[in-house]
């Protein structure tokens, strides 16, 4: 009988140290995914605001706007304020299956268009956002002020009114600096400033207003806007579990990307990118798996099947079912972001999202690669970096680079 005990006891506990080695690799695995600087404390306040609306187009096109009205906010010495909480496309609402894809409809727990509602803050690492811009939420803004949306609104210089300033970026940018108002805002129905930014690259400013880049401004970019921290900590289970750019990864978008000429058939892409498949496990973002007959591949289903020992099974209960579709798309993003080579779809602000922070990030080979191109040696060319933490004031100067 004492026998039996002492091996119960030997079994747990070597279940309990292997559950803790896991842990702990989990954890320096996280910490190196993260390539920003941690604040110490939150940037002052200023006595004049930005407000906005988001994008009216996907989660990345959205990302974009947040970036470019917080680089107007530092530019002209304002605080940025976080909007009400508000339906966004593709989270909230949307088309339905026929028009976009069933793989992203499904997923959506009650379909869209059901009133439910994002707010910034629930996306991004708030705090970081705060420690390198001077940032209020709304609730915070409206305690502080008195004012409620309609109000703030009214009493604003509203620069979405102009059609100029609409399409032109480095007018909008001198608008918002001369403007004496108390609270600027800008509207993302109209593309606000979302049109500052090369969406169909990485993201970088656009010609006209790169010139006035500052190094503040990069660093802004860099160290400012990053995923929510329950996307960072669940990617790395994955990350941890594929090995930190040990895998390959490939973003496959065929639903309702208008640029036809950026779809491929996987067999094609395949032919193109042999290097995908070069004995290293390959992880597959795509809206539309049925097209892939590989068993080799990982898609997100499958970290949740006996396929990966239901690799974010636990994480899955953590969160609302609401909450956990709002995180996929995210977690998906830094899955690719940190593998050793990434082939991404050409003009998808995903795929480019996910080349940028492979820059941050200093991944092995941060090249933008797309599978329409054709493999060569030079863009698998994969050699370590020794990867040290720009400080606060320095960014990286993401471009579409060739």
């Amino acid at each position: 009988m004492m026998g039996v005990l002492v091996v119960t006891i030997l079994a747990v506990t070597s279940d309990a140290l292997r559950l803790t080695s896991k842990l702990n690799e989990q954890a320096v695995t996280l910490e190196r995914m993260q390539w920003w600087q941690a604040p110490e404390k939150d940037e002052p306040l200023n006595d004049k605001y930005v407000i906005f609306t988001s994008d009216a187009g996907g989660l990345n096109n959205i990302r974009m706007g947040w970036e470019f009205t917080s680089i107007i906010a530092q530019k002209t010495g304002r605080t940025l304020v976080l909007p009400p909480a508000a339906p966004m496309y593709l989270l909230d609402q949307g088309p339905g299956g026929d028009t976009y894809g069933a793989a992203i409809t499904d997923r959506r727990p009650e379909g869209f268009n059901h009133g439910s509602k994002t707010l910034v803050e629930d996306l991004i690492n708030l705090k970081q956002l705060k420690g390198n811009l001077a940032t209020l939420t709304w609730e915070e803004f409206a305690k502080k002020t008195g004012k409620d949306w309609e109000t703030a609104k009214k009493e604003s210089k509203n620069l979405g009114k102009d059609k100029n300033l609409v399409e032109n970026c480095k007018n909008l940018m001198e608008a918002a600096a001369d403007a004496k108002e108390e609270i600027v805002f800008l509207d993302g129905d109209t593309r606000q400033p979302f049109s500052c930014g090369e969406w169909w690259a990485l993201g970088g400013p656009v010609e006209q207003v790169r010139p006035g880049f500052q190094d503040r401004d990069w660093a802004l970019l860099t160290h400012g806007f990053v995923w929510h921290p329950d996307a960072f900590d669940m990617a790395s289970k994955v990350v941890n579990y594929l090995g930190l750019f040990q895998y390959n990864a490939l973003h496959a978008r065929f639903g309702d990307l208008q640029f036809t000429e950026s779809k491929e058939d996987p067999s094609t892409i395949f032919a193109n990118w042999p290097a995908l498949k070069d004995g290293a496990k390959l992880y597959v973002a795509t809206d539309a798996k049925e097209k892939f007959q590989s068993e080799d591949a990982l898609f997100w289903d499958d970290l949740f099947l006996d396929k990966t020992g239901k690799l974010l099974a636990t994480e899955k209960e953590l969160y609302s079912k609401e909450r956990f579709f709002k995180l996929t798309g995210l977690v998906e993003e830094l899955i690719c972001t940190y593998s050793k080579l990434f082939v991404g779809s050409e003009k998808s602000s995903f795929s480019g999202h996910i080349q940028r922070m492979r820059i941050h990030a200093g991944a092995p080979n941060a090249k933008p690669l797309y599978h329409t191109m054709v493999l060569a040696k030079a863009d698998v060319a994969s050699q370590p970096k020794v990867f040290q933490r720009k400080a606060k004031t320095q960014g990286d100067i993401f471009m579409q680079l060739n």
